[in-house]
């Protein structure tokens, strides 16, 4: 799913990309392929973001509670947690292209008595009439789809070191414990011929080498 999601923002969006380090301005490829780039672009960044982070809870599950993950993980419940995602996603990245347009940043100096645009201008963004309303929409999207899902990836990675680490001293702790296997006798003359074995193998090969 990851390839094909990329494979899809790299053939919708890096032809424009790679035509904007050739001619940055005006912008060429109309409105409504703006807000599809604007729309596009915060769709698959925060997407990935809660596809991450789903993962990690979804480890989190797996190795800090193994009996609830058997009950809990299960292909219908993975279905609708990427439905969910998705859906979550979209409505997230909906105000970029809403508050996007196509619009000329500049007027023409030399007709400045009717203020005519200056055609090379014209570019893909946010008016800067909606600037100051878009601002609390970026604030809260870094803090929701940003520093909550790393704090939240970072405490559960944690909580799954801990985990590990306190499985792997319990799993010593028993080996150490336990009594040491019998040693039968016939162990005891095998560890006391095996020098004599030794040497006997040695002298066999020193005999061969000389043959």
């Amino acid at each position: 799913m990851d390839d094909g999601r990329d494979v899809f923002l790299c053939d919708a969006g890096l032809p424009p990309e790679l035509y904007a380090i050739w001619e940055a301005y005006p912008w060429r490829f109309g409105e409504p392929y703006c807000l599809f780039k604007t729309f596009l672009t915060e769709l698959m960044s925060t997407a990935s973001v809660l596809t991450i982070l789903a993962f990690t809870v979804e480890r989190y599950v797996a190795i800090c509670h193994p009996l609830r993950a058997q009950a809990v993980s299960t292909p219908s419940r993975a279905v609708k947690t990427l439905v969910a995602l998705w859906v979550g996603a979209s409505l997230s990245a909906l105000p970029y292209p809403l508050h996007t347009r196509t619009y000329h940043y500049l007027t023409d100096p030399r007709q400045s008595s009717d203020g005519a645009p200056l055609a090379a201008s014209l570019v893909c963004n946010i008016p800067l009439s909606w600037m100051t309303r878009m601002r609390y929409v970026v604030q809260a999207s870094t803090v929701l789809l940003f520093v909550t899902p790393l704090g939240a990836m970072t405490v559960l990675y944690l909580l799954i070191a801990l985990a590990l680490r306190r499985r792997a001293a319990e799993r010593a702790s028993f080996i150490i414990s336990q009594p040491p296997p019998p040693q039968s006798s016939q162990h005891h003359d095998i560890t006391q011929h095996s020098p004599n074995s030794r040497r006997t193998v040695l002298r066999i090969l020193g005999l061969l080498m000389l043959m």
